[in-house]
């Protein structure tokens, strides 16, 4: 959805000048953009100039929204604010890790997280309800911790190049695939840590995101970086920063990136009913039988 908007942004874009980045701000994920493996989706986006009275999103920023057709009816799926960052006046996160990553100079947040299999990830991914598939299957050297995250985001673009039909893929400045797995990686607290409910989190909001015009080459990758606050049993704010490690350029940054379980999505563990037994068999009573019916095993 975020991509849809930066392709759009990028044909609206001024061409005598050089686009640094994509700012977002106030971007609501209402539903999942659901995709079958044997027929399309009628979708529709659009993009408008935003209201230059608004004190947020005046002058420069663009509004968008994103709809899918289920059924006979049109379904809100994103909306949000987009603003191009040009090379003139564009304040872009300045490179390596930003000071909320490693405040006041400590590492210890970083330094203690533990490593993670990527089968072991990916399983407990599973079994929380978040399924990815092989192509979105894309962190790599995976050190968690309770509130924080260290992780490699390989670059998946050759791979699905290679599975396309006659191997062509039409280029992206960032590839949903990498997109998703910068999202992936804030949401690795959620299946590590016990204190959180056996729950599938999702993306729900976004006050602020930016993401970069450079392409990441097909040999590069991102080191992404996360804490995640618990503000409530159905709630997780989390902070990101995602760094190339060929250029050591800030590639993708996020704050107050909220996630929200997905209803329903609980773990649901079978209880033991109250009464099992399927039929009731009488015995005797002793003050109702006399010593013959004892001895002949009936009852008068």
């Amino acid at each position: 959805m975020l991509v849809m908007a930066i392709e759009a942004s990028r044909q609206l874009s001024d061409p005598t000048k050089s686009i640094v980045g994509f700012r977002f701000s106030d971007v609501s994920f209402k539903k999942a953009l659901r995709l079958p493996n044997d027929e399309g989706v009628e979708s529709h986006f659009y993009m408008r100039s935003s209201d230059e009275t608004d004190t947020l999103h005046g002058a420069g920023w663009n509004e968008f929204q994103l709809s899918t057709l289920a059924g006979d009816d049109w379904v809100e799926n994103c909306r949000g604010y987009v603003r191009l960052d040009y090379a003139t006046n564009a304040p872009c996160p300045t490179n390596g890790y930003h000071e909320h990553d490693m405040p006041n100079g400590e590492t210890s947040r970083y330094s203690d997280l533990k490593e993670i299999s990527k089968s072991q990830l990916y399983n407990a991914f599973r079994t929380f309800g978040n399924i990815f598939g092989p192509y979105f299957q894309n962190l790599e050297n995976i050190r968690a911790g309770p509130t924080a995250t260290q992780t490699e985001v390989k670059n998946p673009v050759r791979d699905i190049e290679a599975a396309m039909p006659y191997q062509h893929l039409q280029p992206h400045i960032i590839h949903p695939a990498t997109l998703d797995g910068v999202i992936q990686a804030n949401l690795v607290p959620m299946v590590c840590n016990v204190s959180h409910s056996a729950k599938a989190f999702v993306p729900f909001y976004a006050r602020d995101l930016w993401i970069s015009a450079r392409t990441l080459g097909l040999d590069d990758s991102f080191t992404v970086t996360t804490h995640s606050e618990q503000r409530g049993p159905l709630k997780v704010e989390s902070r990101f920063t995602a760094i190339s490690n060929n250029t050591g350029s800030t590639m993708v940054s996020g704050e107050g990136f909220i996630l929200r379980p997905v209803p329903g999505s609980e773990i649901q563990v079978r209880k033991s009913p109250k009464h099992v037994a399927f039929h009731v068999e009488w015995k005797p009573d002793l003050d109702f039988s006399t010593p013959i019916s004892i001895v002949e095993g009936t009852v008068e």
